[in-house]
């Protein structure tokens, strides 16, 4: 491509670009080639106009739950029991409540603790909290925290029900 139908490819980007943003069709843009100072005028199609489709739920979502750990907060150090607690946030994002469903934490894939949460309103969420009898840190933290471990909750959006948390020590 030489030089010449670069620069009206960019006069057409940017035509095009800057006849979206006025909202207004342009006939032609000047372009000016700083290392000469050479003028160029090339001419613009406007973009037709077309009115956005309104956003709609996938039908899927529309009656179902949906799962996730929001975040995992660094884990605290118990002295009393020289072991970790480590807390999840869980909210079920989607339109529909939840019956009972399992929140199952693993950590370093040799440690698992599992905790009942008996429903969960849609839209809402709540905090989950694991106790371990040793501290994360040895020396690094990394864990992995999932809802619905069993599977039991049909849900909007099955692949994002787990979060996974590392710390160096």
């Amino acid at each position: 491509m030489n030089r010449f139908s670069l620069l009206q490819l960019a006069a057409l980007i940017l035509g095009f670009t800057m006849a979206s943003a006025a909202n207004a069709a342009a006939d032609s843009v000047k372009i000016i080639d700083l290392d000469s100072g050479e003028e160029l005028i090339a001419p613009v199609a406007p973009l037709p106009e077309r009115p956005l489709p309104p956003l709609r739920p996938l039908p899927l979502c529309r009656n179902l739950p949906d799962l996730v750990v929001s975040s995992l907060p660094q884990p605290a150090f118990d002295p009393a029991t020289r072991g970790s607690i480590i807390k999840a946030v869980v909210r079920n994002q989607g339109r529909v409540a939840t019956s009972a469903f399992i929140v199952r934490l693993i950590v370093d894939r040799t440690t698992s603790v599992n905790v009942v949460v008996r429903g969960l309103a849609a839209m809402s969420s709540t905090i989950v909290t694991f106790r371990i009898p040793f501290w994360v840190y040895n020396p690094d933290a990394q864990y992995t925290v999932t809802v619905d471990a069993t599977g039991r909750i049909r849900e909007c959006n099955e692949v994002n029900n787990s979060k996974s948390f590392f710390g160096l020590g």
